[in-house]
């Protein structure tokens, strides 16, 4: 995933604010290393809708989070459903008021959100900030700007979801509210929940696909090339992928794809030097909180090492940064420990 359009809407019905508007303009410009592209609409519907597609055309988004305000409600709610019925309860932002007519004739009459409701949830929850699900957008532009961008796509592998906001603190004082810090803090997260949903690499396939790439030759220079540029380009959001090899006491630089590296590292010194002294993988989700990191390019914030092993002994390690905090989960952990298994199996 490389870029995510996020909506949100201009203030309406009398109101001077919209909690969806100033809680997006809130987000970073990248998030996980994916672009986030912003685009503020008007509460009109048809209209919000048109806007929202053609963006997403343009600029080839990956996903689409639309973000609307919900007052009233008192958490964060990712929507679940789309309904094919506008039904408004006050005239919109172009003076249409229109009632249970269809968004899109001879469609169905309900289409689900592509990315994971529940997902955001517990993501959103997972950064401190209340969330539950709705089971549906309502009937009004938010909810015809979701059905809308989930027909548009309905062939296409967008992920797509619509996530209502409630008032923050300065927009009311008889209403449920929150901090718009902690709004924006939420969407960060449900954001990010997409982007992992969507990046989950399949390394089953990659391992199968390694295996064979390797396959043929036993020189370990090209075959440590091969894995460290296979690696680098198929795996997202990463600065640096490649291996050192033991010499002694001290790591050597080997085969990698990146900027230059440190030539040399100490046994025990670094991530690297560590995983050898240890003869374990190491994954670091904050590269400056690892006493002795040793800094060979100053974009890495994150960091997995895996020793290689041949006939019961370390003689090199896989090692991989990214530019983005917590890059590593579990799943990578355990994933690229089998694709360093792969390199051994071929050197």
């Amino acid at each position: 995933m490389n870029k995510i359009l996020v909506t949100a809407f201009e203030p309406f019905g009398g109101d001077a604010l919209n909690s969806s508007m100033e809680a997006v303009k809130l987000l970073p410009d990248t998030v996980r290393g994916v672009r986030i592209e912003k685009l503020y609409l008007p509460v009109a519907f048809g209209r919000a809708a048109e806007l929202t597609v053609k963006k997403a055309l343009e600029i080839d988004a990956d996903g689409v989070i639309c973000v609307g305000q919900a007052g009233g409600r008192d958490k964060i709610t990712p929507e679940k459903v789309a309904l094919n019925v506008r039904e408004a309860r006050i005239p919109d932002n172009d003076g249409m008021e229109p009632h249970g007519e269809p968004i899109s004739k001879d469609a169905p009459d309900v289409l689900f959100s592509t990315a994971d409701a529940e997902g955001a949830v517990r993501a959103i929850r997972g950064a401190g900030v209340p969330a539950d699900i709705s089971l549906h957008a309502g009937t009004y532009v938010c909810n015809d700007l979701l059905y809308s961008v989930l027909h548009s796509f309905s062939t296409d592998a967008k992920k797509c979801i619509f996530i209502h906001v409630p008032y923050f603190t300065e927009q009311s004082t008889d209403k449920p509210t929150l901090p718009l810090a902690d709004i924006a803090k939420g969407l960060e997260a449900a954001v990010e929940s997409v982007i992992c949903e969507t990046d989950r690499s399949d390394y089953g396939m990659l391992c199968r696909q390694l295996d064979s790439l390797l396959e043929g030759t036993d020189n370990t220079v090209t075959n440590l090339a091969n894995a460290a540029a296979f690696v680098y380009d198929a795996l997202p959001g990463l600065n640096w992928a490649g291996f050192y090899t033991l010499n002694g006491e001290v790591l050597e630089l080997g085969p990698f794809c990146g900027r230059p590296a440190c030539t040399v590292i100490p046994m025990g010194r670094g991530v690297c030097g560590a995983a050898v002294q240890r003869g374990e993988c190491i994954t670091v989700p904050d590269v400056h909180l690892f006493e002795g990191h040793i800094a060979c390019d100053s974009a890495s914030q994150s960091e997995i090492v895996v020793p290689l092993y041949k006939n019961g002994r370390v003689w090199g390690v896989l090692d991989i940064d990214s530019p983005v905090k917590g890059r590593f989960s579990e799943a990578d952990t355990e994933g690229i420990q089998r694709l360093a298994g792969v390199v051994e199996k071929h050197v």
